[in-house]
């Protein structure tokens, strides 16, 4: 059965009117410069993950919908967090303000598999389509990779990001947090093979993504690497592979996992 949208858990109104009001409010406002401070907005890497990338996820329209009321979460997000608690460092950074971002983290990660998540703050968000630098996280941005929906969000670590199709909730098929899963193992798989693989090259070299033009917020285009779902890859570029890293931790916590797919070729160029 393919995966489909669906509902889960209570409804999410208030908080994402509270966040709407309070972002709408602050959209009428000049940008205010960013605090001179480069002090990390997250602790240092815990030292038993110090080996480990880091993955930053978006929240809104990439994994959850929540603008009418319910909570959408787009489908294969457990499978996908329960990989990262095995192999990345998690990082979920919205633009949502404190209040909505921790009601819908406490509800979409029940094995507690997120290391930090970061809201709005003045110390990184200065209005209007603020771009999340990557420097600002204290990591090293080589072994870093972000997923968003917003490419005015990526702007300036074009290398460094994959941009997903809008999730807006409804009962629709959507593949995307697989093709999200193929891609990262695919990432642990090669860095298995040369662990000196950064993070643009790896991007660089995948099957599973392609660069496209795209318009963003702010009137101009980006050059970007989007995500491709399964269909739009031609099924030569892909061989049938299961990955134990990700069947032996879902079989630790009682589960079941799908064979996923996995390129045939990602060499560093």
């Amino acid at each position: 059965m393919p995966p489909v949208q669906r509902v889960r858990g209570p409804s999410f109104r208030q908080e994402y009117i509270c966040n709407t009001i309070f972002c709408t409010c602050c959209r009428g406002l000049p940008e205010g410069p960013r605090l001179l401070t480069r002090r990390p907005l997250i602790a240092p890497k815990d030292t038993r993950l110090a080996d480990r990338p880091t993955v930053v996820l978006d929240l809104d329209e990439t994994l959850v919908y929540a603008r009418e009321g319910p909570l959408y979460v787009r489908p294969g997000l457990e499978d996908l967090l329960l990989f990262l608690d095995d192999n990345f460092e998690t990082v979920l950074w919205t633009a949502g303000i404190k209040h909505y971002a921790e009601a819908v983290v406490r509800h979409i990660d029940r094995h507690n598999t997120v290391h930090h998540t970061i809201y709005r703050s003045s110390a990184w968000f200065r209005g209007g389509s603020t771009p999340k630098d990557l420097s600002l996280l204290g990591r090293d941005t080589s072994t870093t990779i972000v997923f968003e929906n917003t490419p005015d969000s990526i702007r300036g670590f074009e290398q460094n990001g994959v941009l997903v199709a809008d999730y807006v909730g409804g009962e629709l098929e959507d593949y995307t947090l697989a093709a999200i899963l193929g891609l990262l193992q695919d990432f642990v798989e090669c860095r298995r093979q040369n662990a000196e693989l950064t993070v643009p090259e790896f991007i660089r070299t995948s099957c599973r993504v392609e660069q496209r033009e795209v318009p963003t917020d702010d009137g101009d285009t980006m050059l970007c690497y989007c995500l491709l779902q399964y269909e739009d890859v031609d099924e030569h570029e892909y061989r049938g592979y299961s990955n134990p890293l990700v069947s032996n931790s879902w079989q630790r916590r009682g589960g079941a996992m799908a064979s996923v797919t996995h390129c045939r070729d990602v060499s560093v160029r």
